[in-house]
């Protein structure tokens, strides 16, 4: 815009001027910055006010005061009244922590918003996926965010848990809502199975060593493995049982040798025939004849 800046001193006097009623300085620009003009002499200043979309002034209306004056005389002065409408500019950010959600049967992200317009906005949150599976809560659902403020809000998604296989992979998308604007962000969720395949096959191995027992002892006997003892309290009972075992045998051992040297029954021995009838060595006594037992 333009000002015309009229000299109604007796003087040579020099002109500038400024706008009051902006947030900063730097919102606006004269040119020239200097005018000089003679008595009853006529001269344009141009004027550019800027003000920007995000971080500026909030929409809506208001007054804003011209002031033409010297730099050398404080007391020549012009005030004129400048109305000016700023427009809304809204600007919402949104910013999803993490993108991909690891879980079970629930997942859980947290969402940050950021008003980066000139005007508040009442942003409500929602969520959809395309299969229709999966839950959404907010916490909170509604937030009211004012020009530069920035506030978080906790999601929680749930989901029917596969039973067993792979892992599964969701999609979903988290939705800002403020009037006419909407925020998108697309995130995924992993769902880890309830029984993994590596338990299947240690169920199938299991089950498969069961019937083995049952129908072939033998065959389970040898397929079993011993584990080494690993805590203290397997070692001591492993020693205590050998010491058991060892003591059993040693008894055992000494039961049979004591079978072994216990002499043999005797049994009753036959008369001896009479001196006449025996021919014996004169000096071969009765007591060392070994008598034999009877057939």
């Amino acid at each position: 815009m333009e000002l015309t800046v009229q000299n109604a001193s007796q003087v040579v006097e020099h002109f500038a001027a400024h706008v009051v009623g902006l947030p900063s300085n730097d919102l606006f620009r004269c040119e020239p910055d200097v005018v000089k003009l003679r008595p009853k002499e006529v001269g344009t200043l141009r004027m550019q006010i800027s003000v920007p979309e995000r971080g500026g002034m909030i929409a809506g209306p208001y007054i804003l005061g011209l002031v033409v004056k010297s730099p050398y005389s404080q007391e020549v002065s012009r005030c004129e009244e400048l109305p000016l409408d700023v427009r809304p500019a809204p600007a919402l950010t949104m910013n999803v922590q993490p993108e991909v959600a690891n879980g079970g049967k629930i997942g859980n992200y947290v969402i940050n918003l950021a008003n980066e317009g000139n005007m508040p906005m009442a942003v409500t949150l929602s969520g959809t996926d395309p299969e229709n599976r999966v839950g959404f809560k907010f916490a909170p659902r509604e937030l009211r965010l004012e020009p530069g403020m920035v506030a978080g809000s906790q999601v929680t998604v749930n989901s029917d848990q596969p039973l067993t296989g792979s892992e599964k992979h969701r999609s979903a998308t988290l939705r800002a809502h403020a009037g006419e604007t909407v925020v998108e962000k697309p995130v995924s969720f992993v769902q880890r199975p309830k029984i993994r395949g590596g338990w299947m096959k240690f169920g199938a191995l299991a089950a498969g060593l069961a019937v083995c027992w049952v129908v072939r002892p033998s065959v389970a006997r040898f397929c079993c493995v011993t584990s080494k003892p690993t805590t203290p309290r397997q070692r001591r009972h492993r020693s205590s049982r050998r010491r058991s075992n060892k003591s059993r045998n040693l008894r055992s051992s000494r039961t049979h040798r004591h079978r072994l040297s216990r002499p043999r029954r005797r049994t009753r021995a036959q008369p001896l025939p009479s001196r006449h009838h025996l021919s014996l060595p004169p000096r071969l006594r009765l007591s060392q004849v070994r008598h034999r037992p009877c057939p």
